[in-house]
């Protein structure tokens, strides 16, 4: 995230753009209805008459149909099944520097989920946090990356590791720039079913 903006910054400007559209039909509503009231009968024609509640109408419908067209649009995650004899399990060793500011930690009063593990954290607060810190590093509004922080994985949460005197060879991935540990969660899961240690890693 950049420097300077916390994730109350970041959400503030995510519902900022998805009101946009609201703000503006109610912009335009409000322009239709000063001329249809205080143009001068001669220069009314029927457009000027018509034109509050055909915006206003239109608006409506458009807001309506937003919905369920976002859901179609950006649907929540699905993660393939990998294709190896393994259960697969997940878990997180958290170094932090005391001196830094930490807007990504676990909060203490958000338990960590039970059953397979979300995408983007450990929770669903830092989930969100992740995302919109993503969006954010992208450029996009945030509800194009709304289905991120709901998405679960095939992984169940600290489970032991296979206990048979097994080795298992060891696959380091390192993010590129802006990226985050979790993004090849689908190619990490299907190495671990395949009995790989798959260590993800978040640069500071």
């Amino acid at each position: 995230m950049p420097e300077g903006l916390d994730h109350g910054d970041v959400k503030a400007m995510s519902a900022h753009l998805q009101l946009s559209p609201g703000e503006l039909l109610l912009v335009l509503g409000a322009v239709a209805l000063v001329l249809a009231r205080w143009l001068p009968l001669r220069l009314r024609g029927p457009l000027t008459v018509v034109a509050p509640t055909v915006v206003v109408g239109a608006g409506c419908l458009a807001l309506i149909a937003a919905g369920p067209a976002a859901a179609w649009a950006l649907p929540t995650s699905v993660f393939p099944e990998p294709s190896g004899r393994f259960a697969i399990g997940t878990g997180v060793l958290e170094l932090a520097d005391p001196e830094r500011p930490e807007t990504a930690r676990k909060d203490s009063k958000d338990s960590k989920d039970t059953g397979h593990a979300r995408y983007l954290g450990r929770t669903e607060h830092e989930a969100r946090v992740v995302s919109d810190a993503l969006a954010d590093y992208a450029g996009l509004p945030g509800i194009l990356l709304d289905g991120l922080p709901r998405a679960h994985t095939h992984a169940a949460y600290d489970v032991p590791v296979a206990d048979g005197g097994e080795r298992f060879p060891v696959v380091l991935f390192s993010p590129g720039l802006g990226g985050v540990r979790t993004q090849n969660t689908a190619w990490a899961e299907e190495l671990a079913a395949h009995g790989y240690v798959v260590v993800g890693i978040d640069h500071p």
